[in-house]
């Protein structure tokens, strides 16, 4: 059925392609919007940041687990052997919050900021436990889960709570701990001799764990009232009979029914974890790692601060150091060594393009000054430019990134103008304009604080264009420079303070269209000749030429040299731009079929189809008539968030790239630019339908018209594609599998009138 539609709605232009299109949005009430979708994406691979490690632990075979806002990992000091867990490996939710190993058992337990606890076997074998993320509480967060032989002990945002783990089931929680109020959120738990200690966001509790827990009078309390310098408790540890614990900036040990702080950290410092180490008391803050009598066992170097540490197995006693952004440190042989797993640096993907000269797909991490940098990435390694490492960015405040004649790149800065990256030598090199070297201006009450918005390259002129932001200030709207670095300024004559667009794409008559963040609605600008204002053509459009908000999100130009926009209010598309060179207003159509969608941003594939990201996933849409014809979300497929906010695409590979603000998820689609010539391709070889999934058929020219045939010149299946390759699953045009013997592929360019013919075979289970 799914080949069948996919062949019917790769007919292309004709009447019956839209008719049929039609059909399918009305059959959309009845089933799924993906039942019908052509786009069959496959080949799904998640990345996320493991640099930024908040919790880890060690199992029976001595690996380091460790995870993150973006997953977990183990490493194994012994062989060096890495393995990564995202929601594609097993992982219900990719936001590990903590990790435990029950060596005896040998399962490894994660908890999540979502309140999932993934169980994986020492096969690698998921069970999901859903029931505190089912139960709706404010703070599912789960913060710590603690074993004493088949019991676990979990602790987070909704309390306190005992679970069996050989039976999968919850079996008691204690609502109410002594005189707290119910759910008090616990942040760690220790067993120690006969009694569970709580440390919670109002102090400490404790119980005898033969006691039933669930009644609250079996709990005893310390607090404020009892020397607890604050409120919030967080680490809790024991040596012998003594029993200590932590705040944010307090270590302190339990005297009887009283407190006595033992040590006190500056206001800027904080208290990380405490364990023992060679049977001392043992803290982490943000700098070190120290016994408490102050032998440094680790000191952070200046590059990186410390978010926690764990002590190894009783019987192999080792150390783990979790850094900030710079992966993990352990201990092996008396000697520290730094593990940095392959990933990136940031999971917020604000911003991404990939440029097909060098393969290389670029990303920006800035999003209200928490920028990381600028992220690579190519032959599956990642690399971070930072201002520390390249001061020639000054900052890490870069929002755009647009690609440029050959290996070259614009960044686009919040405040430090914009960044010229050469890819074609190694290191990368980077150019920086501002103020002082280009016409780029800043804002009103400071000159120097310069925005670039986003930047397109036009091959025709061989110039690039940058957007001069400066919300309502006086200076240049759009900046253009050429391949010796010289500027030509051009202002909004209509509002010469109005400097509120920030996004730009060029159509196939080389005007220029800007759209504004500040609800400024779209700008258009053509040059004429460069150098002679006289016959410049420019012009607004607003709500009331039909834009469904004057804010726009993003825009981009198809193959037909329509202007698609993104709205907060829905998508629309700019039918005939070039009626402005005739002096008329263009037609500007609202997108119905998406309603009135927040529109992150607007993409176009290699095959002419319209990629919208939205707070809701993902939606594909023919470009002729506008109608869906595929969504992509976490409910129907492997992508990594339903708030996508960027996208980009490889036309030679058919490769989407997917930018959330937890990763990136990249998929294998059919939008490739097709062969200029024909050279087919079919695999696999020889094709067994009950057991392949399909015969992919690979090399073909533009508007591709495919027929199967038998050695005899029987025909089998006609199949139409604009793309370089295709997919058949066996089947003849009845649905039934065909037989064993030698096929014929013909195929034919509608568009080129030439051809090409392969053979194949097919192999039928008895």
């Amino acid at each position: 059925m799914m080949i069948f539609v996919t062949n019917l709605l790769n007919f292309g232009q004709n009447m019956f392609r839209k008719y049929f299109l039609s059909l399918l949005i009305a059959l959309n009430f009845l089933f799924p919007l993906n039942f019908f979708a052509q786009f069959t994406l496959d080949n799904w691979r998640n990345y996320s940041s493991l640099l930024d490690l908040q919790t880890a632990a060690i199992d029976y075979k001595g690996r380091i687990w460790a995870g993150s806002a973006g997953g977990a990992f183990f490493f194994d000091p012994n062989d060096g052997s890495f393995r990564e867990f995202s929601n594609i490996d097993g992982l219900l939710s990719i936001q590990v919050s903590v990790i435990r190993s029950h060596t005896k058992a040998k399962l490894v337990f994660f908890g999540t900021d979502d309140g999932v606890i993934d169980i994986l076997t020492k096969d690698f074998e998921f069970v999901h436990i859903n029931d505190i993320r089912n139960s709706r509480f404010s703070k599912p967060r789960i913060n710590d889960i603690v074993f004493q032989d088949s019991i676990a002990y979990v602790g987070g945002g909704f309390g306190l709570t005992l679970f069996h783990i050989y039976d999968k089931v919850f079996l008691r929680t204690p609502t109410k701990l002594g005189t707290f109020q119910p759910n008090t959120e616990v942040n760690q738990i220790l067993l120690h001799n006969d009694t569970i200690w709580v440390a919670t966001a109002s102090g400490i509790a404790y119980a005898k764990t033969n006691s039933q827990l669930i009644n609250p009078e079996v709990w005893k309390n310390y607090t404020i009232s009892n020397g607890l310098p604050e409120e919030n408790t967080t680490n809790l540890c024991a040596i012998g009979d003594e029993i200590y614990f932590s705040t944010n900036r307090h270590i302190c040990k339990i005297d009887g029914d009283s407190i006595r702080i033992i040590k006190t950290f500056p206001d800027y410092d904080r208290v990380k974890s405490l364990f023992v180490m060679n049977n001392t008391l043992t803290y982490t803050n943000l700098f070190k790692v120290a016994g408490i009598n102050d032998i440094i066992h680790y000191h952070a170097s200046d590059t990186a601060l410390i978010n926690t540490s764990i002590s190894g197995l009783e019987s192999e006693p080792s150390l783990v150091v979790l850094l900030k952004d710079k992966g993990l440190v352990f201990l092996k042989n008396n000697r520290f060594y730094n593990y940095i797993p392959n990933t990136p640096a940031s999971n917020l993907f604000i911003n991404i393009a990939f440029n097909p000269t060098d393969n290389i797909l670029w990303a920006t991490t800035e999003e209200k000054f928490a920028g990381k940098g600028i992220m690579t990435f190519v032959n599956n390694k990642w690399k971070i430019y930072n201002s520390k490492e390249n001061p020639e960015l000054i900052t890490n405040y870069y929002h755009q990134v647009s690609i440029g004649k050959q290996q070259q790149v614009i960044l686009s800065g919040w405040g430090t103008g914009f960044v010229l990256a050469d890819a074609s030598s190694d290191p990368v090199t980077f150019k920086r304009f501002h103020n002082e070297n280009s016409p780029l201006l800043g804002v009103t009450d400071n000159s120097s604080y310069v925005v670039a918005g986003q930047a397109a390259y036009d091959p025709k002129t061989d110039l690039y264009w940058i957007v001069n932001w400066g919300k309502y200030s006086p200076g240049p709207i759009l900046i253009s420079m050429n391949s010796k670095g010289e500027f030509t300024s051009h202002y909004n004559k209509f509002s010469p303070t109005n400097r509120t667009y920030m996004y730009i794409v060029i159509d196939n008559f080389g005007t220029k269209w800007l759209g504004s963040n500040e609800n400024g609605g779209i700008y258009y600008f053509n040059e004429g000749s460069l150098n002679n204002p006289s016959d410049d053509i420019e012009g607004i459009l607003t709500q009331s030429n039909g834009l469904p908000s004057n804010l726009i999100t993003s825009m981009a130009v198809d193959g037909n040299g329509w202007i698609w926009f993104g709205t907060p209010n829905g998508l629309g598309r700019i039918l005939n731009p070039s009626a402005i060179l005739r002096g008329s207003i263009p037609v500007v159509q609202t997108i119905k079929s998406l309603g009135q969608k927040l529109i992150n941003h607007v993409m176009v594939d290699a095959l002419n189809y319209i990629w919208v990201a939205t707070n809701e996933g993902v939606f594909v849409l023919d470009p002729e008539d506008s109608s869906p014809v595929g969504s992509f979300n976490t409910s129907n497929s492997p992508i990594i968030s339903d708030d996508i906010i960027s996208l980009t695409t490889d036309f030679n590979t058919g490769k989407i790239f997917f930018g959330s603000r937890t990763g990136l998820s990249v998929a294998t689609s059919f939008s490739i630019l097709p062969e200029k010539v024909f050279s087919i391709e079919c695999y696999p070889q020889p094709f067994h339908p009950e057991v392949d999934e399909y015969l992919t058929i690979e090399g073909l020219a533009r508007d591709s018209h495919i027929k199967i045939l038998t050695s005899n010149g029987e025909h089998v299946r006609t199949i139409n594609t604009f793309s370089r390759k295709v997919i058949w699953d066996g089947t003849d045009e009845f649905g039934n599998l065909v037989n064993s013997g030698i096929y014929l592929i013909v195929a034919n360019s509608r568009t080129l009138n030439n051809g090409a013919v392969a053979k194949f075979s097919v192999i039928r289970k008895k």
